[in-house]
């Protein structure tokens, strides 16, 4: 009989084969989110693990995009609403709305609403465009995929550091 796992340590496991496997082919797994009316794409070492949205003790004074503080396995995390705080409005409710939690070695007990999780996606940078508008800081590269499709980098570094995102009061 097979020894049991508890469900962390599982994907744990899982996220390791899969960063080993994309090290051995030459490119690191990244995750495809939903938020707003965009397709983004962060690396999977910078995400714990997701979960569905968990109930929320709303903050009074906070901005609109900060969705509140949830309990999640016994932690407490401060959870931001990417889509409003990017400016496309509130993460509509629905069954594909997720809680991505920020991987702890970014010291923050912070989480991050999308509208969905798309699945591992295998992206190409793509060509440099120097005509677009300047990006914030948090914007990363742009990738494609097999089918042609756009998706921008989530610099998840850079988005934890930006003041605006850090400044949650009104």
């Amino acid at each position: 009989m097979s020894k049991r796992m508890s469900l962390r340590a599982f994907q744990e496991h899982v996220t390791a084969r899969l960063q080993n496997l994309a090290a051995r082919e030459g490119d690191a797994p990244r995750l495809g989110l939903s938020v707003g009316a965009h397709r983004f794409v962060v690396e999977l070492s910078d995400i714990a693990e997701a979960v569905p949205v968990p109930p929320m003790t709303r903050v009074p004074l906070a901005k609109p995009w900060f969705c509140g503080m949830a309990n999640i396995r016994g932690n407490l995390y401060a959870v931001s609403d990417l889509a409003a705080f990017f400016g496309d409005g509130p993460t509509p409710p629905g069954t594909d709305r997720r809680v991505l939690i920020v991987h702890p070695k970014y010291q923050v007990n912070a989480a991050l609403m999308v509208g969905g999780v798309l699945g591992l996606k295998s992206v190409a940078p793509a060509a440099a465009d120097d005509s677009r508008p300047e990006a914030p800081p948090w914007a990363g590269p742009e990738y494609r995929d097999g089918e042609g499709g756009t998706w921008r980098g989530l610099a998840l570094a850079a988005l934890l550091g930006d003041p605006r995102f850090l400044g949650v009061g009104r």
